[in-house]
């Protein structure tokens, strides 16, 4: 069964399925999260859909969609997510936060990291800043009310659709494993706050790494289990021992998605307010040197609170609760445009799309056309350059480029 999320603002969820539809594609939704959809019919890989070149969805496995449902943030609320990449619950929890709150999105390898940023950018998620630290040191400067713990793992959940993960990894070989995710355990329990919620998670079966690893974690982390509700849709083993009740086992194939394991865990303490509220601010500052140097309408008050400034050559959007509470940890806002040769707006950036009756836009109604576009043909331009907004209707998808009387999309 293929799953995926509309990632999008919720009232442009049924624009994105007006442009799956018109290319043929039928689903249906999914009970446990309001995003989710469920494919019944693919005329072509949905990975190679429009929705998808614009970054207007995401696939993946149902049963990832639950561990930033266990964590439960609330809007406007900061939450850390310790181990990102490539942002699939990321962009989760970026929902559940609302644009007032803040998800800082935590993923060391340099490759991973840049994939967990393109992704981000791709989604146009604005309430999410990247950090590039080491989990097992992350800096604690600052305290977490919500932590996810999605940790590396053996991946015997996915093994029906990897099923070289059962070679790659056998019980005598996950020692390093084991290591690993009770050091990460361990920092987590560090950054969390008192009365903190901590989500544990993996993709494998393997109780050594799932209910072992929970107990573990209770007796010497001053972790409490927690017990997370079953959700809709979903089909659940009892927990492999008596001391971790309250953990949710996910039945894969019963499921009609992967096998998967979720734990809720609690520090020990009183809860604070920290964390909750978002920003009073009302609307992004933008930088006055910006809005000058841009040849371009622009739709600054779609923006959620923060600023947008240059920072080495790049414009950077900065969510306020980033610049308010993040401290000494280092973090990336999300860019939107480069100032090398000028200044111009990434095509990606989506969310600075004036309104066609207050800007310069390119607006299609033919599935056709705006495959022209994807493939490198160009279009009749909506007027002088250098840019104009680019719509499906009155969906916003990016901004083309201008060139004498002709448009033409291009990722740079």
């Amino acid at each position: 069964m293929r799953t995926f999320r509309l990632v999008c603002r919720p009232q442009e969820q049924p624009a994105v399925e007006s442009l799956l539809a018109a290319e043929g594609f039928a689903f249906e939704l999914e009970s446990y999260l309001s995003s989710a959809r469920c494919l019944i019919s693919e005329p072509k890989p949905l990975g190679s859909s429009i929705a998808a070149a614009f970054g207007l969805l995401y696939i993946l496995d149902k049963s990832s969609m639950l561990p930033p449902l266990g964590l439960d943030p609330q809007e406007g609320q900061t939450v850390l997510d310790l181990c990102a990449s490539p942002g699939s619950k990321t962009g989760i929890l970026a929902e559940l936060v609302g644009e007032r709150g803040l998800v800082v999105a935590n993923e060391p390898k340099k490759k991973r990291y840049q994939t967990l940023r393109q992704n981000m950018r791709l989604a146009n998620l604005l309430q999410v800043v990247t950090t590039a630290y080491k989990a097992e040191v992350y800096p604690s400067q600052s305290s977490w009310d919500k932590i996810l713990l999605d940790v590396p793992c053996s991946g015997w959940g996915t093994a029906e659709k990897n099923p070289q993960v059962l070679s790659l990894w056998r019980e005598n070989t996950i020692k390093p494993l084991l290591s690993l995710q009770q050091n990460l355990l361990k920092r987590a329990a560090v950054l969390l706050a008192p009365g903190g919620r901590l989500i544990y998670s993996t993709c494998t079966t393997n109780v050594q790494e799932n209910e072992d690893q929970v107990i573990w974690a209770a007796q010497e982390c001053d972790l409490h289990v927690q017990h997370l509700p079953p959700w809709p849709g979903f089909v659940f083993e009892p927990p492999q021992s008596s001391l971790a009740q309250g953990t949710l086992r996910v039945n894969g194939p019963a499921s009609r998605g992967q096998s998967f394991f979720v734990a809720a865990l609690r520090k020990s303490g009183e809860r604070s307010d920290s964390g909750l509220g978002g920003s009073d601010s009302q609307r992004a500052v933008v930088d006055q040197d910006v809005r000058s140097r841009l040849k371009a309408d622009v739709d600054w008050q779609g923006l959620p609170p923060g600023r947008v400034e240059m920072e080495k050559e790049r414009l950077l959007f900065k969510p306020q609760p980033a610049l308010h509470d993040l401290g000494h940890i280092s973090w990336q806002g999300t860019v939107l445009g480069h100032g090398r040769k000028g200044l111009r707006l990434s095509p990606r950036a989506r969310r600075l799309v004036p309104r066609p009756e207050y800007g310069q836009a390119l607006v299609l109604d033919s599935i056709d056309e705006l495959h022209r576009l994807l493939q490198g043909q160009s279009l009749p331009a909506p007027g002088p350059g250098p840019l104009a907004g680019l719509y499906w209707q009155d969906l916003p998808l990016g901004w083309v480029t201008v060139k004498g009387k002709r448009c033409m999309w291009t990722d740079r």
